[in-house]
């Protein structure tokens, strides 16, 4: 039996909505793709890029904690009306300590692409924990007094 002919046979057995439902998968999976690679919280699949915004309400750090031994091993309170970028490369020599890469990146906040020009040597994937906490909020970038417009 051919592709063809298998092809035509699934379409009959499924009619206008099996094709539907193909074609609306097909459409939500090209939008997953095109969301950008900046966006909140990362890309939603698998390619270990976390994006974090920082807000006068959420003013953020993200820390790095070797799991191994609870130690933090790198940290970073992102300015308000910035966010940072960060993505895990895997490394080659299991045997290091610390055989994986983290790169990052702080841009303007609702940027969508920025080259990750900063790196050092972090744990492999079993071994780290990203953690996210707030500063006291409200925290105002320089230059913002907080203070609702009109008034003094």
């Amino acid at each position: 039996m051919s592709i063809q002919t298998t092809q035509r046979n699934w379409a009959a057995r499924c009619g206008l909505a099996g094709r539907i439902g193909i074609a609306g998968l097909s459409g939500v999976a090209l939008l997953v793709g095109l969301a950008g690679c900046l966006s909140p919280g990362g890309t939603g699949t698998s390619d270990d890029i976390h994006t974090y915004i920082s807000t006068p309400q959420n003013p953020t750090t993200v820390s790095l904690k070797d799991w191994r031994t609870g130690q933090v091993i790198w940290s970073y309170d992102v300015p308000v009306g910035r966010q940072l970028v960060v993505r895990f490369y895997e490394g080659d020599d299991p045997s290091k300590p610390y055989p994986d890469t983290l790169r990052w990146a702080e841009v303007k906040a609702g940027s969508n692409s920025s080259p990750l020009g900063n790196s050092m040597a972090v744990p492999d994937k079993e071994s780290r924990v990203m953690e996210l906490s707030f500063r006291t909020s409200p925290e105002f970038t320089s230059g913002e007094t907080g203070q609702a417009a009109g008034t003094n």
